[in-house]
C-alpha cells in the first residue's frame, strides 16, 4: 500500500517538476562575450524578445515546441525588458515551455549600451533572432524566423 502511495504522490509532482522556474541572468555590459566564450567551436541561435512585442510570442511558442522536440538545443533567450519585468517574463517563459533554456533580461538604463554589444547595427527590433555557426558566423533573422530555415539550420549545425 505505501509504494502504491508514493507512486501516486511522485505522479501527482510530476507536472510541478517540469514546470521549473526559470533562471533569469542579468545582461549587463560583457554578457555577450561571456555567451560567445560559453558556446565557444559551438552552434547556437541568439533569441531577443520583449513583453511588449506581438510577434515575439509566436516565435517563442515555436522555439518552445522546438525545444520539447530537440533536448539538447542551443538557445539563449534574452528578453529586452527590465529586471523588474521579471515575474511576468518567467511566466511568459513558462507558458511557452522554455524556463529550462539558458535566459536573461537586459539591466542597463541605457539598453542602446547592451543592443551595440550583440549587434553594432541593430536598432532594438525585435524578435531578432541570431543563428552563430561552429565559428560563430551570424545568420540574423529580424522578425520571427520561417521554420524551414530553423529546421536546415539545425541539420546542418547539430551534430
Amino acid at each position: 500500500m505505501r509504494v502504491v502511495l508514493l507512486l501516486v504522490v511522485a505522479l501527482l509532482c510530476a507536472p510541478m517538476a517540469q514546470a521549473k522556474e526559470p533562471t533569469l541572468r542579468h545582461f549587463v555590459s560583457g554578457s555577450m562575450q561571456k555567451i560567445a566564450q560559453a558556446h565557444r567551436g559551438k552552434p547556437y541561435v541568439l533569441l531577443l524578445w520583449s513583453l511588449d512585442c506581438m510577434h515575439c510570442a509566436e516565435e517563442l511558442a515555436f522555439f518552445g515546441k522546438l525545444a520539447r522536440e530537440t533536448p539538447r538545443l542551443p538557445v539563449v533567450i534574452v528578453a529586452t525588458d527590465r529586471p523588474q519585468d521579471s515575474v511576468e517574463l518567467s511566466a511568459r517563459l513558462k507558458k511557452f515551455g522554455l524556463a529550462q533554456l539558458e535566459n536573461w533580461v537586459f539591466d542597463d538604463a541605457v539598453p542602446e549600451r547592451l543592443r551595440y554589444e550583440i549587434d553594432r547595427k541593430w536598432r532594438g527590433e525585435v524578435p531578432r533572432s541570431y543563428f552563430f555557426d561552429r565559428e560563430h558566423q551570424p545568420h540574423v533573422v529580424t522578425g520571427p524566423p520561417q521554420p524551414e530555415f530553423v529546421v536546415q539550420w539545425l541539420r546542418e549545425n547539430l551534430p
